[in-house]
């Protein structure tokens, strides 16, 4: 038999050919299968966690009213470098001018700030106070700012003026107003949640979204 064998595959004959090409056939016809099943498997993961996100999603618009539920910190401008006494000992000056002290602003939520990259949970609110970090629309930024209440301006409509922590200045995104119209607002932070939102920032930064 083994005679045989090597007697086949020594010989030009088209039998050789034919097994040859069979083979050919056999493997890609296997590559092709593999490729399709990874295909389909990276397609169904994708599916999942879409379904997963959204469901997450709206689930949290209706528990939490705000839309959306919670945004990425895309910027430094709500970083603190140092410990809060170290951090406010140079800070302190562009908060007096609005009669906030050292006292009122331990007291504020989220006294630290948080980085860039961390994911900020909205809750929609009705009564934002001084201190509190809002989430807001701007006229002509592609995604919300979070930023501290630092003043309110109240009339027919409450306008908030807002700043980063590690800002030098108030903002200015609504030029001629008191600050941020109430309408423009989507709600204020109650949960921080660190750096999970930085595949969010490189997705985006990657498909020139940031």
């Amino acid at each position: 038999m083994q005679v045989l064998f090597i007697k086949f595959f020594s010989t030009g004959s088209s039998y050789k050919q034919k097994f040859l090409k069979w083979r050919y056939k056999e493997e890609n016809m296997e590559l092709k299968i593999n490729w399709k099943n990874e295909v389909k498997e990276y397609a169904e993961a994708i599916i999942v966690a879409l379904v997963i996100y959204f469901a997450i999603k709206y689930i949290l618009v209706f528990a939490l009213g705000a839309n959306p539920p919670f945004a990425v910190v895309v910027s430094g401008s709500m970083h603190h470098s140092d410990n809060f006494d170290t951090w406010w000992s140079y800070k302190y000056g562009e908060y007096a001018k609005y009669g906030i002290t050292k006292e009122e602003f331990s007291n504020f939520s989220f006294k630290n700030g948080f980085s860039r990259g961390d994911i900020v949970i909205i809750k929609k609110e009705e009564n934002i106070k001084i201190g509190d970090i809002i989430v807001f629309k701007t006229p002509y930024l592609k995604v919300p700012v979070v930023h501290r209440v630092i003043s309110i301006n109240t009339g027919i409509e409450d306008y908030y003026l807002t700043k980063g922590d590690n800002n030098a200045f108030p903002d200015t995104y609504y030029m001629g107003r008191y600050g941020v119209p109430e309408e423009k607002v989507i709600g204020k932070v109650v949960l921080v949640i660190p750096k999970i939102g930085y595949p969010s920032i490189w997705l985006k930064e990657l498909l020139g979204m940031a």
